[in-house]
């Protein structure tokens, strides 16, 4: 590490946190060559940032506009127009990365990601200017930062919020994703039609039980509109493959649970009729690409976190502690998940019917 970058390390408490002192907040007029947005949290968040690094590439067009995403969520930004380039963020490697970052010179930090060590990474880097969210644990790594509550607003204009006070243009709020353009090739290589199968995503990532609407209810979603003439396709992560059981005695049922890459679950969703899926990244892949889809959700404020454009349909029942997160309950300490029990397979297969009535056969 360069002597001038070591500088910058401060001192370490347990974890390896980075202990920074307090720095000036200055307001500097500048038109970046270089920008760098951070969102190292989940595929959805990647999703609603995409507005934001819209509005700063419409502003700065000339600007090299680099991404910093988990690996797993970076082929969504795949062909998009305003990402130049599309880094890892990777915990195991957090020096490495504030190294490479600094030999990069970034001259503005937008930092969509609300943890501290995101905004620590950007101050590390020696980015000049950061704009980021008020929190207290930010504001010693931050230049420029941003009032946020955890209500209200959707979590696209939290994001565009960041964007334009870095001089972003006002820009349509809608994500877009750019799919391959083999897409319609990957399809015809599983024997599926655009427009002619439902798609099924019954499960969340491993550490977010609490998104998981019961997957016997999936499977009996699945069976009625099997019954109905639907292909359905159901798809997972490789963690997910117990979920192919409940499935596999359905007629017309093609299980790609473990199966895909994410650029290959983008194409599926290009071409499906309908998706149906919990609170997880696909929902939001889906309204990006502007595909019919349900979501079934308990936990979070659908005013934030809700995909969107329509066509699109979000089942919520609140009930007494509903949402955990607005309510400041820890969601991972629920064992009852009443909220999402509360949606029965009727409230899906009604929306599923209005839908798949509403839309053509060809995508």
């Amino acid at each position: 590490m360069s002597r001038s970058l070591a500088t910058r390390w401060l001192g370490f408490k347990a974890g390896r946190r980075v202990v920074a002192r307090p720095m000036p907040r200055v307001v500097r007029a500048v038109r970046p060559e270089k920008i760098l947005v951070i969102e190292s949290r989940h595929l959805g968040d990647v999703v609603f940032a995409m507005p934001a690094l819209r509005s700063l590439k419409t502003a700065y067009p000339a600007a090299h506009v680099a991404a910093l995403v988990r690996p797993a969520s970076a082929a969504v930004l795949n062909n998009h127009p305003s990402v130049d380039e599309i880094l890892p963020y990777e915990d195991d490697r957090y020096v490495d990365l504030v190294d490479s970052l600094a030999a990069r010179s970034f001259d503005l930090a937008c930092v969509m990601d609300r943890d501290e060590r995101a905004a620590q990474l950007a101050y590390q880097a020696g980015v000049a200017v950061r704009i980021g969210y008020d929190r207290p644990a930010n504001l010693p790594f931050l230049t420029h930062p941003v009032s946020r509550t955890d209500q209200g607003s959707s979590e696209i204009r939290w994001s565009l919020k960041l964007a334009y006070a870095a001089g972003g243009a006002p820009v349509d709020e809608t994500p877009e994703i750019f799919p391959a353009n083999d897409w319609l090739v990957r399809l015809r290589r599983w024997s599926l039609d655009p427009g002619g199968f439902v798609l099924i995503h019954p499960g969340s990532e491993p550490s977010a039980p609490y998104k998981r609407w019961p997957v016997e209810r999936f499977a009996e979603v699945a069976r009625k509109l099997a019954d109905d003439g639907h292909t359905i396709v159901v798809t997972g992560l490789p963690a997910e493959k117990y979920l192919e059981k409940y499935f596999l005695k359905i007629p017309s049922i093609r299980s790609l649970v473990g199966e895909t890459s994410l650029e290959e679950l983008i194409a599926l969703v290009s071409g499906a009729r309908l998706v149906i899926t919990n609170d997880t990244g696909p929902s939001h892949v889906a309204a990006a690409l502007k595909r019919p889809c349900i979501t079934v959700t308990g936990f979070a404020d659908p005013k934030i976190y809700h995909p969107y454009p329509d066509p699109h349909r979000v089942l919520f029942r609140p009930i007494a502690c509903s949402p955990c997160f607005g309510r400041r309950w820890d969601p991972q300490d629920c064992p009852f998940h009443s909220c999402l029990k509360a949606i029965g397979v009727e409230d899906v297969l009604k929306q599923a019917v209005e839908l798949l009535d509403a839309r053509p056969l060809t995508a």
